[in-house]
């Protein structure tokens, strides 16, 4: 779900492809906000209000040896269950939550207090990062971060630990203004055959450098402005669905050389070493993100979301090696009429967990929900030989109208997933979307009378690994 889910008919997971939004022309204001914020307001921020004052999370080992590792608050086991809670720009179709002008406090706190009445605990959120607008301000910002953005990215933050509901704020791109330009230029060039490429801010000190700026700037801006017990509120995830492309610079060709941040050389004419060099640099970047963050903010659960192998039609890792990405030629664009190859290939949860990355975030999408259907996308990622000694969340699952009709059909295909995936080691679980009418093709927690929310809620169902 990196910008809106394009919908398959599909029985297994279909992510969208990569579409990097162009820069608007224009401010969009088809949402008229019920609030803006004001001086009073800003205020009512630094002064925090009365609030459930939640516990910061911990991680603990299940109630007997072996057992999957839990999210917990000091030792007591909680189950975080919410949803992805997202505003689209009805153009560019990306992600405009806490955007001027599209932000509005009083549907968010309305939708809030429904996801507490039904027992909800959680909500996921995406950063807008694109040029002339969101966290970076305009282009010719000299400020890291829009301080308008920021306050109110952080009334979003208390609001929603008032009503007893965790944040997990969403990163994907480093803001292109001139701050983050003027740093750029301040640290060691990359070469020209990077130009262009997305893999570079993965796998380069560069880019790694530009990352770890931007999550100091933003861990040392909420803890500004939030309260202790806010603070204990937020979880980050430093990439959406992380991916590297192999149709981009080092993985496009398969010959040659490449020292990446980890100061090794790899071989990419190797596919171990094209592996590996995937593998150790996004590890390092995780490392080095979640150390960023965690400076300001010690006690923030950090974690990484991926999509499966299976979710773009792969078996496994290889190498970073495919006929149409690299080596032979194929059709990359999904706007030709040959048939498309996907490029991406997702990061490993059998490396990730070896990282102090506090928790993993696997993503599924797929309309059958059984446990059969289950193991054939997770054997993709070596699911049994990942570690579980951290907390598993399904950040995103969800339902397409090509896959059901409208919720009510829909609803008993997600219960069985959530039910599916409790015996392969899934402890926390997040619905795409709660409410986003802005993506029509995606049934919503609210659609259809609430028929999906009515299944996956705690309220409903408090233990969510057992079936009524």
């Amino acid at each position: 779900a990196l910008c809106a889910k394009s919908a398959t008919a599909d029985s297994t997971a279909q992510l969208p492809r990569m579409i990097r939004p162009t820069e608007p022309s224009s401010p969009v204001t088809r949402r008229s906000p019920a609030f803006i914020l004001t001086g009073t307001a800003l205020i009512v921020l630094l002064c925090p209000i009365t609030s459930h004052g939640l516990p910061s999370l911990t991680s603990c080992e299940g109630a007997s040896p072996g057992d999957q590792w839990r999210f917990c608050t000091g030792s007591t086991p909680i189950t975080l269950r919410g949803s992805n809670y997202i505003r689209l720009d009805p153009i560019k179709l990306y992600h405009s939550t806490f955007d001027a002008g599209q932000y509005n406090r009083t549907q968010y706190r309305a939708a809030m207090a429904a996801m507490a009445r039904d027992g909800f605990n959680i909500a996921r959120v995406f950063l807008d990062e694109l040029p002339t607008r969101g966290i970076g301000g305009p282009t010719t910002a000299t400020a890291a971060l829009d301080p308008g953005y920021l306050d109110r990215l952080a009334q979003f933050v208390s609001d929603a630990e008032e009503h007893g509901i965790y944040t997990m704020l969403t990163v994907v791109y480093v803001p292109d203004n001139a701050y983050f330009r003027n740093l750029s230029n301040t640290l060691p060039p990359v070469g020209p055959e990077w130009n262009g490429s997305p893999n570079q801010g993965f796998l380069t000190a560069h880019g790694h450098a530009m990352y770890k700026a931007y999550l100091g700037e933003l861990g040392a801006a909420l803890a500004a402005r939030l309260s202790a017990s806010a603070q204990q509120a937020v979880l980050f995830s430093l990439q959406n669905e992380f991916a590297l492309m192999g149709n981009a610079y080092p993985f496009a060709t398969r010959h040659g050389t490449v020292t990446l941040a980890d100061g090794v050389s790899y071989d990419m004419a190797n596919a171990t070493d094209r592996q590996q060099a995937a593998d150790s640099n996004t590890n390092l970047w995780a490392e080095t993100l979640r150390a960023a963050v965690r400076t300001h903010l010690p006690q923030t659960f950090v974690t990484v979301g991926v999509f499966t192998f299976n979710a773009v039609q792969k078996s496994g890792a290889n190498g970073l090696l495919l006929d149409g990405c690299n080596g032979n030629k194929s059709n990359t664009d999904p706007a030709e009429s040959a048939p498309y190859v996907d490029c991406r290939f997702p990061a490993r949860p059998v490396w990730l967990s070896r990282t102090s990355l506090d928790f993993l975030d696997v993503h599924i999408y797929q309309k059958d929900g059984s446990i059969a259907a289950l193991d054939a996308n997770l054997v993709t990622e070596e699911w049994d030989n990942v570690a579980k000694n951290k907390p598993i969340m399904m950040g995103e699952f969800g339902c397409n109208d090509n896959w059901y009709p409208n919720g009510v059909a829909c609803a008993p295909a997600v219960r069985e997933l959530q039910l599916s995936s409790c015996s392969r080691g899934f402890v926390s679980w997040l619905f795409w979307t709660y409410d986003c009418d802005e993506q029509p093709d995606w049934h919503t927690m609210v659609d259809d009378g609430g028929a999906i929310n009515h299944v996956l809620s705690p309220v409903t169902n408090p233990d969510p690994c057992k079936a009524l």
